[in-house]
């Protein structure tokens, strides 16, 4: 089977090297989003999926945008028999579409018809799933929304983050991807129309959905620091005498029974320890393990606790 890749981040690397190692597919090309400038020094970078290719000498191609017609004219001229498309960032137009003979399948981190978008796995984390898994679809042209090919489900883990989970899932997407193909080729092809009365949506996130607000329940703010991993970061502020209000990234989590006679204010540190530092929230209290002042490095309660001088009764702050 001709197969042209399109995919850009991290989670299509374990599927690209699958499809690699099975002998009945041949990667024609891998479409991945052009390079970009990061960072302080704007250092030019490039996707995971290209370093791969890469490393593999496969036949790489960057366009600005996949629809334009010379880029459509060079995979024509591929002869894909299937287009593989995933966390690759650009709308499919129904030119590209229609090209193979198989069309295009789309390897998505959710249960669809459930978290549609960019954000599926943290959307999972946010809404407090306990399972969630992988979808495999027919690309049309509303965003995720195809009928259904085949699907693989993964309980959610108590102290996973984001980052875990897609990790996870890139793995367990790979080994579906690879056995859904090799169905279509067989002709054993079966599709199932999505329950469009049980679709959420995932957006794209943004950098303040990380920030912590004290006052909510404490499972809600629990599940959006492990959530806000590692993009865009759960974060709060904390003001003290010469620094300022600086921005602090929680880094992980636990719940904490709290027992006490008075309620304190969310957002109020309880106990500071080796064991972690308690901060009240509406309803509870959560301990912090690990924290990272803005610009510094990662430190543990203890480290935290010498460094920056916390005490019961501290504050933790919702604005900056």
């Amino acid at each position: 089977m001709k197969i042209i890749f399109v995919g850009t981040s991290s989670f299509a690397g374990p599927s690209l090297k699958k499809l690699m190692a099975d002998p009945e597919c041949q990667i024609s090309a891998v479409i991945t989003q052009p390079d970009r400038r990061s960072g302080r020094g704007l250092k030019e970078s490039f996707s995971p999926v290209k370093q791969i290719a890469l490393d593999h000498e496969l036949t790489i191609d960057q366009p600005g945008s996949i629809n334009q017609s010379d880029s459509l004219k060079r995979l024509v001229e591929l002869e894909p028999d299937i287009i593989v498309v995933m966390a690759y960032g650009q709308k499919i137009g129904r030119a590209l579409r229609d090209l193979p003979r198989h069309g295009c399948v789309n390897l998505h981190a959710s249960l669809l018809p459930k978290y549609r978008g960019a954000a599926p796995v943290t959307h999972a984390l946010l809404h407090g799933e306990k399972e969630t898994g992988v979808t495999v679809f027919k690309l049309v042209g509303k965003m995720d929304a195809g009928p259904v090919i085949s699907q693989s489900a993964l309980a959610i883990k108590e102290d996973e983050t984001a980052g875990d989970l897609t990790d996870r899932l890139a793995e367990l997407g790979a080994d579906l991807l690879v056995k859904t193909l090799a169905l279509i080729e067989k002709g054993q092809l079966s599709l199932t129309d999505q329950d469009e009365s049980r679709a959420t949506l995932a957006p794209k996130l943004k950098k303040t959905d990380g920030r912590i607000d004290w006052a909510g329940p404490t499972t809600a703010l629990r599940n959006r620091i492990r959530a806000m991993q590692p993009w865009p970061g759960a974060y709060t502020f904390l003001r003290k005498p010469g620094k300022g209000l600086v921005q602090i990234n929680i880094m992980t989590n636990e719940l904490f029974a709290q027992k006490t006679a008075v309620s304190p204010a969310p957002g109020e540190v309880l106990k500071a320890g080796s064991d972690g530092i308690v901060v009240a929230t509406a309803d509870g209290a959560l301990r912090i393990i690990r924290l990272k002042p803005a610009g510094q490095k990662i430190l543990t309660a203890q480290e935290f606790i010498n460094g920056w001088r916390l005490k019961i009764g501290d504050k933790f702050e919702n604005d900056g």
